[in-house]
C-alpha cells in the first residue's frame, strides 16, 4: 500500500513540473530539504492540525511523500532539452539563412506537393562565411518531391529555421522533445 502513495506522489511531481517551469536547482534543493521535515514537530495551527489528521490515515510519512514529489519534478525537469548553442533549436527564428548537414532518421512521408522528413542535425553554418559547428537535435523538413528520399540519407539543407507550430489538438514541438528524450 505505501508504494501506491509514493508512486502517486512521484506522478504528482511530474505533473507539477510539466505545468510549472521551475529551474532544476529548485527541485534538487527541495529534494534534499524534504527529509528534514521528519524532525520538525507538528505545527499547532488549525489548518495544519486538519492536515495532520488527514496524513495519519496515509500509511506513509509526509516527508517521504514530499521527497517523491520533488524527485518526480527533478526527473521531469532533468529530461527537458537544454537550449545551448549545441542544440539546433537555439537557431530558431534567426534572421539569416542557415546551412545544416544531417541524416534522415525516419521514413520520409511523401505527400502530393512535398516530402516530410525528420532530420537529425549534425552541424550548422549559421551565417555565410562562418565555419560549421557541431549541433544535435531534430528538424522537421519539407523537401521538394522531385527526388526520392530514403531513411539514412545525408542531406545539406539551406533555409530559415523556425519552431514547429502548435494547435489545440497536437503540439509537434512537444512530440519532437519527447522523441529526442527517448532516443
Amino acid at each position: 500500500m505505501p508504494l501506491i502513495w509514493i508512486s502517486l506522489a512521484f506522478a504528482a511531481g511530474i505533473l507539477l513540473a510539466s505545468l510549472r517551469t521551475l529551474p532544476m536547482w529548485f527541485w534538487v534543493w527541495f529534494t534534499g530539504l524534504s527529509p528534514v521535515a521528519l524532525f520538525l514537530p507538528p505545527l499547532p495551527f488549525a489548518f495544519f492540525a486538519r492536515l495532520n489528521q488527514l496524513f495519519k490515515r496515509v500509511p506513509v510519512r509526509l516527508p517521504l511523500l514530499l521527497l517523491a514529489v520533488f524527485l518526480g519534478g527533478a526527473r521531469y525537469q532533468g529530461l527537458q532539452p537544454w537550449i545551448t548553442p549545441e542544440f539546433i533549436g537555439s537557431y530558431n527564428h534567426s534572421q539569416t539563412q542557415a546551412a545544416v548537414d544531417g541524416v534522415i532518421v525516419s521514413f520520409p512521408d511523401v505527400r502530393d506537393h512535398y516530402v516530410l522528413a525528420q532530420v537529425e542535425a549534425e552541424r550548422i553554418q549559421s551565417k555565410a562565411g562562418l565555419a560549421y559547428r557541431p549541433v544535435h537535435g531534430l528538424l522537421l523538413v519539407y523537401l521538394p518531391p522531385e527526388r526520392e528520399y530514403h531513411y539514412g540519407d545525408r542531406l545539406r539543407l539551406r533555409g530559415y529555421l523556425v519552431a514547429p507550430g502548435e494547435s489545440e489538438v497536437f503540439s509537434y514541438r512537444d512530440y519532437l522533445a519527447r522523441w529526442w528524450n527517448t532516443a
